[in-house]
């Protein structure tokens, strides 16, 4: 497994799982930064970060939109990474967390759930998402 494969793993968990109507990966825009997955729906977007390495999760925190989460995207953000790799204990807060095994299973260790979604629920820059999505619709425009 790869990086490459664990952004379409998580595209696919996005659509699938979390019922995103849009999905993009890894467009590169002048937004603040560059998912390596968002979905969007019902007023609401899901970051996902990809780490296969530890190295790559800690220099990840060193990022301005890290620093200022504030500056970030995603209502909602997550890391996946390989078992074991990243622990309940190394998230920033309002971050979840989520395992792929050797076969590809996405298994949610640490996420809003039904009864304590607020806590997890983060202030987005709104604007760099706005920037995302109208890119991916000019590109898909000029198809």
């Amino acid at each position: 497994m790869n990086h490459t494969d664990l952004v379409k793993i998580s595209e696919k968990w996005l659509r699938r799982s979390m019922n995103c109507g849009v999905v993009i990966a890894e467009l590169i825009t002048w937004a603040s930064e560059t998912p390596d997955a968002i979905g969007f729906k019902n007023g609401i977007s899901i970051l996902i970060e990809c780490k296969m390495s530890r190295q790559d999760f800690l220099m990840d925190k060193k990022k301005t939109f890290r620093i200022l989460p504030e500056t970030g995207m995603g209502t909602y953000r997550y890391y996946i990474c390989p078992e074991g790799l990243i622990k309940e204990d190394d998230l920033p807060p309002k971050w979840g967390l989520l395992y792929v095994d050797d076969k590809g299973k996405v298994k949610k260790v640490i996420g809003p759930v039904k009864h304590n979604k607020h806590i997890f629920v983060n202030i987005r820059n709104m604007k760099a998402e706005q920037l995302l999505l109208v890119s991916a619709l000019r590109r898909y425009q000029n198809k």
